[in-house]
């Protein structure tokens, strides 16, 4: 038996023509619509966009048409079958308009019969009834409101419609205004008599159609709309069923067209396959203790042939810590296609708590129960099928779960999940955040409704919507933030201003629950968090992906879809990586916060000032990898012939590569599977090296002090392949090895008193040692901060003062902050040579000293002096904070209003004004015959100037606002 590729659900769904002279995508949909189409012409390089908009509805009984719009989907369009020979793709759906079960079945070709592409695509539907009485006068309407050439310039709709009595067929033509040689006729057919049709204006058809009343006019130009109506069946019994066939073909003539719709009506593939669906099942969410439990479920075949299944019915606990298992089976023997079968079982819980319980089909004698009853295992299903040589792989249609709440009484309210974080949502690093709908059940109208969060997990919660309130099925949003905002307040300090910035976490777990009050019952989510620190950052560049209706595959080149296993390998290296969503393009300042970019299949060309760019950020110590696809080499070697790289040429098909050169790439791997690679040639003199032996499909290079890796494939890195072979630890091993140039940091306390005990009061030194992974000292273009973490949750930002190269200090003022506790401080280091690295040490306050006088003498302004630290560390909350934000701005793509030309000057001559303070200040404590006690005396006398300049800034900020 053939086997099945499978997808997503994909609601809008794409379909491929690709022939010769032209090529077509067409979005259709899981009700059986076709929304629109876009043409790209080889032969005059013409690109067009056009707008379909065609939809069918059914009726019986002489009533009303009911679209199938209104229907309820059961299950949305995915990719049920792909031949690459034939170019053939096949998409199924399943939706019920009141008693009518329809499948709807999406054909194309592209080298039909290995001769031809067939420009058209063919909507096959079947109609069952399921209901308990037959249906009279079954019929089928399609009504079209095409708009053809959205690129044309703006004019009055000019579409021409047609209807031919003769051959039955829908016809729509127009010109594009802005080259009148490129005219596109489309024509919709269907394969059973037409007993009505109209062509006019698009309103008047369209509510003639919805009340089965047909004008018969056939030709109209105008904004048009066409309709058509056949008959399905007479008499429909209940569970018996009808079928119907049409194709919607297009062309640069009328005849072109026609023939193409007659070719695709007649065309059929040779598919031999099983295709089984959990079409709905019924699972009650809330229900009593000891009482039974009634479920039932629809199971149908959608294949081309019959099936022996198994279907069974489970229900599992195993959450709490106990293991509860119930199972029962149904044998489905010889399931021919399309005939649906309901099944029910009945089940008593003897213990409450929340179960996974539901139903799943399976074209086999026997499935280990284990996979039914512990669905952590369902992760692995793919594999065992693959074992057992099964022909199904698309599995998300034959499995359907709920959590189910049993309860003594019955439960009235639940809320799922019950346990967070999950993909793709996890929380790890610094400025992390996700947002978790909280899914509310109840029996009834809940007008109460609270959340609070408790434990160590409240320090990570940010916000909650609440509605006002939930109709038995709601949802509350939930926002965790490992970065929140925060205002500082010091001890003993009358300051103009308070400390704006940031609460940074602790790095360890962070454990909780999230409570929701419903009507007073008390509903638990509980939450998990482990936060770290990045020891290196990726950016991955989706400015250069086409993301639109013409090209709606490239959708998944993103790391929160198809490429999300990139995610998944940097998290597990203690690596983080970005995207910035529907940014247009790679700049200097973008990747000055990264130390790597990751390039993965771009179809879009890099403008000069990028490609300068991206060479620059290599040759200060940047990292780039790039992901090759063999569809457009002149934008990839734009990009790699700087490094000495080339893509020349690809192999079609699968390929395993064996043979490695020596590298920290290459080690561990005994064989990577790529996907039609390019092959490369690489310039030895500009520092370029083949990682494979023989044809080159791995590459790398030395540039300036940065590295390069490139690979002749992407698929292999996607969520479909990256398990195969040793796919997942070759990209472990690039990013190890791209990555590896990290600072250490050697963190030394001192304090004024022996045994290294700090009590309230005290002023703690920190000396920090920053060296590179060879053991020699860091300071060109470094770039490092501190910030203290401290025992009411706040944080606070501080300087690191130069004490030689290598080496430097920084302190806390314990009288200063007036907490006694755990602290903890965080250092970040980073140069554009180096992997930016993350260090922490922590260390406990003590809350009272002992009657001992310190070794230290204050000077006799203490409070200014306290107040000038204050207004060093506000400037560094400001620089530190603005590089957060615009990290956070980046990833959460917020829009900021333009500032008024005088507001923007004077914001510019107030921050140079700041910088110039600062600078001068800097530049005095960088002074290394100074002792500390000289330092605080700079400080001191700078102090008039400091609290003038800071009011100001004060004074500016309100201006401006958040």
């Amino acid at each position: 038996m053939d086997k099945r590729t499978y997808t997503i659900g994909l609601p809008p769904a794409p379909l491929l023509v690709n022939s010769t002279d032209i090529s077509s995508y067409c979005l259709v949909g899981s009700c059986g619509t076709f929304t629109a189409m876009s043409l790209s012409n080889h032969t005059s390089n013409f690109n067009s966009s056009h707008l379909l908009q065609g939809m069918f509805g059914v009726s019986y009984g002489g009533g009303d048409t009911i679209w199938l719009t209104t229907g309820t989907v059961l299950r949305e369009l995915h990719v049920s079958h792909v031949n690459e020979t034939t170019g053939y793709e096949k998409l199924v759906s399943i939706l019920q308009v009141d008693c009518l079960l329809v499948v709807v079945v999406f054909e194309c070709w592209s080298n039909y019969n290995m001769t031809h592409a067939i420009n058209a695509f063919k909507v096959t539907m079947k109609f069952i009834n399921i209901g308990d009485e037959a249906l009279s006068d079954v019929c089928l309407t399609f009504f079209w409101n095409p708009s053809l050439f959205l690129n044309e310039s703006e004019q009055p709709p000019d579409e021409h419609g047609f209807f031919d009595d003769t051959t039955g067929m829908l016809e729509v033509n127009d010109t594009c205004n802005l080259d009148v040689s490129q005219s596109l006729w489309l024509v919709f057919k269907g394969n059973l008599p037409v007993v009505g049709y109209d062509v006019g204006e698009r309103d008047e058809v369209f509510n003639g159609a919805s009340k089965g009343l047909f004008s018969n006019n056939s030709e109209y130009t105008g904004d048009l709309g066409l309709a058509a109506r056949w008959p399905l069946s007479q008499h429909l019994e209940s569970a018996g069923s009808c079928s119907f066939m049409a194709a919607l073909s297009f062309g640069g003539n009328r005849t072109a067209a026609r023939e193409a719709v007659l070719d695709a009506i007649e065309a059929q593939e040779q598919l031999n396959i099983v295709d089984l669906c959990v079409v709905n099942a019924s699972i009650v969410r809330l229900h009593q203790l000891g009482a039974d439990y009634v479920s039932g479920c629809m199971v149908i075949n959608v294949g081309s042939i019959a099936a022996n299944a198994s279907v069974f019915f489970f229900a599992n606990k195993s959450g709490d810590g106990s293991t509860i298992y119930y199972a029962e089976e149904f044998r489905l023997e010889h399931l021919q296609p399309y005939v649906p079968v309901k099944l029910n079982v009945m089940w008593r819980p003897t213990s409450g708590g929340i179960y996974s319980a539901g139903w799943a089909a399976w074209e086999l004698p026997f499935l280990p129960l284990e996979y039914l009853l512990n669905p952590g295992l369902l992760a692995n299903i793919t594999e065992v099928i693959q074992q057992l040589n099964l022909t199904e792989l698309y599995l998300l249609d034959n499995y359907v779960a709920r959590n189910v709440f049993i309860g003594s009484p019955s439960p009235d309210q639940a809320v799922f999940p019950t346990r967070i974080p999950c993909d793709p949502f996890p929380i790890s690093f610094p400025i992390d955040f996700a947002y978790y709908n909280l899914t509310v059940i109840s029996t009834g109208t809940v007008s109460n409704i609270k959340v609070s969060v408790e434990g160590a997990a409240s320090k990570l919660t940010a916000a909650s919507k609440v509605p006002a309130y939930i109709d038995r099925l709601g949802t509350v949003e939930i926002s965790i933030n490992t970065t929140t905002p925060s205002t500082l307040k010091l001890e003993g300090v009358q300051s103009p201003l308070s400390l704006g910035f940031f609460n940074f976490p602790n790095p360890g777990e962070y454990s909780g629950a999230i409570k929701v009050m419903l009507n007073g019952a008390e509903c638990l989510v509980l939450t998990s968090f482990t936060i770290t620190y990045p020891q290196g950052r990726m950016f991955f560049d989706s400015a250069h992906n086409l993301i639109d209706v013409e090209h709606i595959e490239e959708s998944l080149d993103s790391i929160f879809t198809g490429y999300f296993s990139l995610y998944q390998t940097a998290r597990s290296g203690m690596y983080e990586l970005d995207e910035i969503p529907f940014l247009r393009e790679i700049n200097e300042t973008i990747l000055r916060v990264y130390d790597a970019l990751i390039i993965c299949d771009p179809e879009l060309p890099f403008n000069q000032a990028e490609l300068e760019a991206i060479k620059l950020f290599v040759r200060n110590g940047g990292s780039l990898l790039v992901m090759v696809e063999p569809k457009n080499f002149t934008v990839i070697n734009e990009l790699l012939e700087p490094f000495g790289i080339k893509a020349t040429s690809n192999v079609t098909g699968n390929l395993t590569l064996t043979s490695f050169k020596p590298h920290q790439v290459t080690s561990g791997l005994s064989s990577v599977t790529f996907y039609s690679p390019a092959i490369f040639e690489v310039n030895e003199s500009k520092g370029a090296f083949a990682l494979t032996e023989g044809p080159i499909f791995v590459a790398g290079a030395l540039y300036g002090m940065g590295k390069v890796i490139v690979f002749g494939d992407s698929d292999f890195a996607s969520l479909f392949h990256v398990e195969e072979s040793d796919n997942s630890k070759l990209l472990y091993n690039v990013f190890e090895w791209l990555l590896e140039n990290k600072l250490d940091l050697e963190i030394v306390m001192s304090t004024p008193r022996e045994g290294g005990k700090v009590y309230l009061g005290d002023r703690v030194y920190f000396l920090i040692h920053v060296a590179s992974i060879g053991g020699e000292d860091a300071h060109e273009n470094l770039t490092i901060f501190a910030v203290f973490n401290l025992p009411n949750g706040t944080s606070i930002p501080m300087w690191c003062f130069h004490y030689k190269d290598g080496y430097y200090t920084t302190m806390l003022f314990t009288e200063l902050i007036g907490q006694s506790g755990n602290y903890t401080l965080i250092l970040w280091a980073d140069s554009p040579s180096h992997t930016s690295t993350f260090a922490t040490i922590t260390f406990t306050v003590l809350p009272s000293p002992p009657e001992s006088p310190s070794i230290f003498h204050y000077p006799s302004a203490t409070q200014d002096i306290l107040l000038g630290f204050l207004a060093t560390s506000s400037v560094l909350a400001l620089v530190v904070g603005a590089y957060f934000v615009r990290r956070r701005r980046f990833q959460r793509k917020a829009f900021i209003p333009e500032l008024d030309q005088e507001l923007a000057y004077h914001m510019r001559t107030m921050i140079n004004e700041v910088r110039a303070v600062f600078k001068e200040l800097e530049i005095m404590l960088s002074d290394e015959s100074l002792d500390d006690f000289e330092r605080i005396r700079i400080i001191h006398e700078k102090l008039p100037r400091l609290k003038r300049t800071l009011t100001k800034l004060k004074m500016l900020a309100e201006i401006i606002g958040e």
